[in-house]
């Protein structure tokens, strides 16, 4: 999921993932209910950890196109991110 993401974490077609690594929902569930990733009913899917273990230098860095869930979190001092309450 980390190789697929963009640069704010957001993986807008993770089934596509799933496939190539021969996955399946399940698993995807399995990561939610640890709380490392959120899934949004638009299915796509947040990496909660990733702005406490990525960095993107300012010059290459492109906004997600995920906005709308984008505006549902926050990010927490720590760097992860939290839905917004």
């Amino acid at each position: 999921l980390v190789m697929h993401a963009d640069d704010d974490g957001f993986i807008s077609s993770p089934r596509s993932v799933l496939y190539a690594v021969r996955c399946d929902e399940e698993d995807l569930a399995v990561l939610a209910e640890a709380k490392l990733i959120y899934i949004f009913s638009s299915g796509v899917i947040v990496i909660r950890h990733w702005n406490a273990q990525n960095k993107v230098r300012k010059a290459l860095y492109c906004p997600t196109v995920c906005e709308e869930e984008r505006d549902l979190l926050t990010v927490l001092p720590n760097g992860l991110y939290t839905f917004t309450d």
